[in-house]
C-alpha cells in the first residue's frame, strides 16, 4: 500500500491530557518514569550476567546461536593460546562435588593431546584443573602433580598417563602398574582415585598383553584390531579413540563442548547440529568433486594416479571424465596443512586408500572438513560402532584402485548430486554425535570420583 505524502493524520487527545502540555500530577509521573528506567537498567544488567547460562527450566528456549557461543573460547586469548595454556587450566565438569584435578603424566610434550583434553564436554558448573607433569626419569614422587603432603589436592586428583608407541615408553617400569607402583607406594591412592591410560602411536597394534590394560580404570587408544576386541570382551575397559588431527585449521566442529543440560535435550541437539551443518558447503557445490593427496609409498602407490579419470557411458559412447584431483607429497606430514584442509573443505569426495598401518588420518580429516571419505577396509574400523554409516570398500577380492564398487559409488554420486548431499549430511550428523560420545567417555573417566 502507498500512502500519499499529503495524508494528514489527526490524533484526538485524551480528556484532561494534552501532548503539548505537561500532564497533571507531574511529580508523580516523574517518579514513575525514574522507577521504570531504573527497572529496565537493572533487568538488562542481570540479563547480561546470566546470558549463555541456561537453567533447566530455560533449556527449551536455549537457541543454537547461544549454544554456538558456549563453544567459544575466552575472547582475551586466541584459540591457540587458550588451548595450550596448560598450567592451572580450568575445565568445567558436573561429576565432582568439588573442584578436581587431572594430572597428565608423560615424558613428551603432548600439545595435540592436551588440546583434545581441553576440548572435552563440560557442564559450565564446577571446574577441574589440568596439570601437566613431564617425567624426567627421577623418583616416583616426581610423577605426581602435587607434593605428597598436599592431601586435600591429592584426594581430588585423577591421573592420565600418556604412553607413546609401546609398553617400554615413556615411563619404563611404571606404565602397566602406575596405580600401585607409584600412587599406592607414595600413599596417595584413594578409593575413588581414577588412573586412565591413553595409548598413542601403537601403529602395528603390538600392545596386546593383558597386563598392558588391566591395572587401569580406563584405557583409550587409537589403532584397533580384532585381537583388541577379543581382549576387551574380558576386560571391558578399553575404548577406541580415532586419530583426531590437530591440523584441520578450517574444520567445522572439532569436539563439540556441550554440557549435559544441552545434550539431554533432543530437540535442542537437533537444532544445534542443523545450525552447525548449515555452515558447511554442500558436497554438490564444492569446487572439486574428488580429491587425494598423499605419499607415493602407500600400498596403492602410483596406481592411485589412475583414478584421476573415470569412464562414463553417455548416449552409447564411453567418455573419460577427469573428475579426481590426484597429487603426491614427499613424505608423511609434508606440505602445507592449511592448504590441505582447504582442499578437503573444497572437495566432495576424498579417496582413502590404506597406508601402512590399520588406521589413517585421512578418513577423520575428511569428516572434520565436511567431505565424504571413501575408505578401503581397515582393521581399526572394527573399533567403531557397528551402525556407522561409512561406505567401506571391501578389498578382499579386488584392490582399492579401480575397484568396481568404488567406481560405481563415484559414478552414483556424480550423477546424483542430491543423494550425495543427503549422504554428506548423514555422515556429518553421525560424526558430530560420535565425537561427542568419545569425548563424553573420556570426560567421565577423567573427571568422575564414583
Amino acid at each position: 500500500m502507498t500512502i500519499s505524502s499529503n495524508t494528514t493524520t489527526t490524533t484526538t487527545p485524551q480528556q484532561g491530557y494534552s501532548w503539548s502540555s505537561s500532564p497533571p500530577n507531574f511529580k508523580f509521573w516523574k517518579i514513575l518514569v525514574v522507577l521504570a528506567v531504573t527497572f529496565i537498567v537493572c533487568f538488562q544488567l542481570a540479563h547480561n550476567r546470566t546470558k549463555g547460562r541456561p537453567s533447566e527450566s530455560s533449556a527449551e528456549n536455549y537457541t543454537p546461536m547461544m549454544a554456538r557461543s558456549a563453544l567459544s573460547v575466552t575472547p582475551t586469548l586466541t584459540p591457540r593460546e587458550q588451548e595450550l595454556y596448560v598450567t592451572n587450566q580450568l575445565i568445567p565438569t558436573e561429576t565432582f562435588s568439588h573442584d578436581g584435578n587431572v594430572c597428565i603424566v608423560t615424558t613428551f610434550t603432548p600439545s595435540c593431546e592436551i588440546e583434545t583434553i581441553l576440548k572435552l564436554p563440560s557442564s559450565g558448573v564446577i571446574s577441574h584443573r589440568i596439570l601437566f607433569k613431564k617425567y624426567e626419569g627421577k623418583e616416583p614422587q616426581e610423577m605426581i602433580c602435587h607434593k605428597v603432603n598436599e592431601t586435600e589436592e591429592l584426594k581430588k586428583t585423577n591421573y592420565l598417563i600418556l604412553v607413546h608407541k609401546d609398553e617400554g615408553e615413556p615411563i619404563p617400569g611404571y606404565n602397566n602398574n602406575f596405580k600401585h607402583a607409584v600412587l599406592e607406594k607414595l600413599g596417595v591412592l584413594y578409593p575413588h582415585t581414577k588412573v586412565v591410560k591413553w595409548l598413542l602411536g601403537d601403529e602395528q597394534v603390538i600392545v596386546l598383553k593383558k597386563e598392558n590394560y588391566e591395572n587401569y580404570d580406563f584405557v583409550f587408544r587409537n589403532y584397533w584390531n580384532h585381537a583388541l576386541t577379543t581382549l576387551n570382551a574380558t576386560l571391558q575397559n578399553i575404548h577406541f579413540f580415532p586419530l583426531f588431527t590437530c591440523y584441520p585449521y578450517v574444520s567445522q566442529s572439532h569436539i563439540p563442548r556441550l554440557p549435559p543440560l544441552i545434550q539431554n535435550n533432543e530437540k535442542l541437539m537437533n537444532s544445534i547440529i542443523e545450525y552447525q551443518y548449515a555452515s558447511l558447503v554442500p558436497a554438490s557445490k564444492r569446487g572439486k568433486f574428488c580429491y587425494f593427496r598423499g605419499q607415493r609409498r602407500i600400498r596403492s602407490g602410483f596406481l592411485i594416479a589412475r583414478m584421476n579419470k573415470i569412464l562414463f557411458e553417455e548416449n552409447g559412447n564411453q567418455v573419460l571424465k577427469e573428475i579426481c584431483d590426484i597429487s603426491f607429497t614427499d613424505g608423511f606430514n609434508k606440505g602445507s596443512k592449511v592448504d590441505y584442509s582447504l582442499q578437503m573443505l573444497n572437495s566432495a569426495l576424498i579417496l582413502c586408500p590404506a597406508g601402512n598401518n590399520p588406521d589413517q588420518f585421512r578418513v577423520w580429516e575428511a569428516l572434520e572438513n565436511g567431505a565424504i571419505p571413501i575408505p578401503e577396509e581397515l582393521e581399526s574400523f572394527s573399533g567403531l560402532p557397528k551402525d556407522h554409516p561409512l561406505k567401506i570398500i571391501d578389498i578382499s577380492k579386488h584392490p582399492y584402485v579401480n575397484h568396481p564398487d568404488l567406481i560405481n559409488l563415484i559414478k552414483h554420486f556424480y550423477e546424483n548430486p542430491k543423494k550425495m548431499d543427503e549422504y554428506q549430511k548423514t555422515l556429518y550428523i553421525w560424526w558430530f554425535q560420535y565425537k561427542l560420545e568419545c569425548a563424553n567417555k573420556m570426560s567421565r573417566a577423567l573427571m568422575s570420583n564414583d
